[in-house]
């Protein structure tokens, strides 16, 4: 795994999230291990299943914008701040601040992916 290997799949993974296209999202997680949430929250291991749930949740995210900052890379992993800023049919814009910890096999695709994220409160729109 490289800086730039990583980087293409971190666009790959924003692409993904704005199109919402099931091919898309299932070329990221061939085989996974993916923890939805973090440490702690729903660990899925099927394809069909990531994809499934990415799906469910799509109408949640309107006017998605996407942005990352890589601050680790090694040959087995890396590491990266991910931003994502949204509208839920309001004028509202919500944002999560992510960390992702990703594994990545020999075709730049996920072995392994966690998310541990944080939603502030949004901030109120300008009259």
């Amino acid at each position: 795994m490289d800086r730039e290997g990583f980087a293409d799949w971190l666009d790959r993974f924003g692409n993904a999230w704005i199109t919402n296209d099931p091919d898309d999202i299932g070329d990221l997680f061939p085989h996974t291990r993916f923890e939805w949430g973090g440490p702690f929250g729903e660990v899925w291991h099927e394809h069909d299943a990531v994809v499934e749930h990415w799906l469910d949740t799509a109408d949640y995210f309107h006017e998605l914008q996407v942005e990352y900052e890589i601050l680790c890379v090694n040959a087995s992993f890396g590491i990266c701040r991910y931003k994502a800023s949204f509208t839920r049919g309001t004028p509202e814009r919500h944002q999560e601040d992510m960390i992702l910890y990703v594994r990545l096999d020999d075709d730049n695709k996920v072995v392994e992916l966690r998310e541990w994220f944080a939603r502030p409160v949004p901030e109120p729109v300008a009259a």
